[in-house]
C-alpha cells in the first residue's frame, strides 16, 4: 500500500511534522476505506506530531466571499477530509484567503503566521521552514503540488514575478470582514512554470526521495533542505523554475 511505503520513509525523518499534498487516487480501489477516516489514518500510520493539509481557496476573485467553513471542491479528497475532520478532531484552519492550510492538531505558534500574504517572511511556508517540516507529494503530478517553490521564488525575488495587493471578503468564525492581501504574481505570460527540472535536480542530489507505486510517485524532502538547495539554484539562474513560452 502507498501509505505503508510513505510511513517507512518518514520513519527515518528527524521531525514528525509533515505537509501533505495529495491525490488519493494513488490508493486505487482502496480509496473507499479511507472515507471519513483519512486524517486519522494518516496521522496514526505516519506517527505524525503535526499534519498540515492544503485547504486552499484558489478559484476566487474580488466578488467572491470566502467562507472558511467550506472548501473549494477542486481541492480534492484529502483536503475535503480535513475540513470534515475539524468537526470532531482538534485542528486549526488558517484564515488565509488563498493558501489556507489545516493543521492537526492545533499547535502553538499558528496564530503568529501572517495570513494576509501567500509567500515570504512570516508566511505559512516560512513557518514550515522554521518548524522543520517535511514536504510530501503523495501521488500528485508536478503541476499540482510543490507550492513551496512559489514561496522560494518570492524569497529569491525572481524577475518574472512581482508583489501585488488585492481585497478579499472572508467569513471566519461567523464574522465577515475584508482582507487586503499580498500575493506574488506573474508579471505577464512570457513564462510558464516548469518544476520538472527542479524536482529532478532535488532527486538526483538526494535532497528529495522518490518512491514509485505502480505508475504513480511519492516525493519526500525536508523543507529546509529543499529551500536552501532551490534558492542556491535560483541565485545561479533566476529562471530555474520556469520556461519561456
Amino acid at each position: 500500500m502507498p501509505l505503508d511505503l510513505l510511513a517507512a520513509k518518514l520513519s527515518k525523518c528527524r521531525s514528525r511534522r509533515f505537509v501533505i499534498h495529495s491525490d488519493l487516487t494513488i490508493f486505487g480501489r482502496a480509496i473507499p476505506k479511507y472515507k471519513g477516516v483519512a486524517i486519522k489514518s494518516f496521522r496514526q500510520k505516519l506517527d505524525a506530531e503535526v499534519l498540515a493539509i492544503p485547504t486552499f481557496n484558489l478559484n476566487t476573485n474580488s466578488s467572491s466571499i470566502i467562507d472558511f467553513s467550506m472548501l473549494d471542491a477542486s481541492m480534492g479528497s484529502l483536503p475535503a477530509e480535513a475540513i470534515s475532520a475539524l468537526k470532531d478532531t482538534d485542528g486549526f484552519r488558517l484564515p488565509n484567503p488563498i493558501h489556507s492550510y489545516t493543521f492537526f492538531p492545533s499547535v502553538d505558534g499558528l496564530e503568529k503566521i501572517d495570513c494576509g500574504k501567500s509567500f515570504g517572511t512570516n508566511s505559512v511556508f516560512d513557518y514550515f521552514y522554521e518548524k522543520d517540516f517535511y514536504w510530501v507529494e503523495f501521488g500528485t503530478s508536478h503541476g499540482d503540488g510543490l507550492t513551496i517553490f512559489h514561496h522560494l521564488e518570492c524569497i529569491a525575488a525572481v524577475p518574472y514575478r512581482e508583489k501585488i495587493f488585492f481585497d478579499r471578503i472572508v467569513i471566519y468564525n461567523k464574522r465577515k470582514y475584508t482582507v487586503t492581501y499580498e500575493y506574488y504574481a506573474k508579471k505577464n505570460n512570457a513564462y510558464v512554470k516548469n518544476f520538472s527540472r527542479a524536482l529532478n535536480y532535488l532527486t538526483d542530489n538526494k535532497i528529495v526521495t522518490k518512491i514509485s507505486h505502480g505508475n504513480r510517485n511519492i516525493f519526500v524532502g525536508n523543507v529546509k533542505e529543499i529551500s536552501i538547495s532551490i534558492l542556491t539554484q535560483l541565485n545561479i539562474d533566476p529562471y530555474f523554475l520556469v520556461e519561456k513560452i
